[in-house]
C-alpha cells in the first residue's frame, strides 16, 4: 500500500487535517502517522486517534493496513513543539524533467 493513500483518506475525512505518513519499514502495511488537524481541538487523544481510524476504517478491513502509529495534534499544539508542516512537494513530472534547458546563445544553423 502506498502512504500517500492513507494521507489523502486522513485528510478528505477530517477537515483541514494535514497528514504525513511513512512507511519506515518499507513493508507496505505497517506506517507511522502524523496528523495535524484543528479538529482535533478539545478532544482526548483516544477521540483524536479514533477520528484517525475512521478515515482508514477500510484499508484496515481489508487488510491493507495492519498497523498505523500515530502522533495526533493540533495546528497550535505543531506550532509550540515546533513541527513543521511539509511544503507540497515538487510534482513526478518536475523531477522527471527538471528545470527547463536555457534557451540557446545563436540559433542552430539551417541546412
Amino acid at each position: 500500500m502506498d502512504p500517500n493513500d492513507i494521507k489523502a483518506a486522513i485528510e478528505r475525512d477530517i477537515d483541514g487535517a494535514t497528514a504525513i505518513v511513512e512507511d519506515p519499514m518499507g513493508s507496505g502495511d505497517h506506517f507511522r502517522a502524523l496528523v495535524i488537524a484543528d479538529a482535533f481541538d478539545g478532544k482526548s487523544l483516544v477521540q483524536q486517534h479514533l477520528m484517525v481510524e475512521k478515515a482508514v476504517k477500510d484499508y484496515r478491513e481489508d487488510g491493507r493496513l495492519h498497523a498505523l502509529a500515530l502522533k495526533t495534534v493540533t495546528t497550535a499544539q505543531a506550532e509550540k513543539q515546533g513541527i513543521e508542516t511539509p511544503k507540497p512537494a515538487p510534482s513526478l513530472l518536475q523531477i522527471r524533467r527538471g528545470p527547463p534547458p536555457p534557451p540557446p546563445s545563436e540559433p542552430p544553423p539551417q541546412g
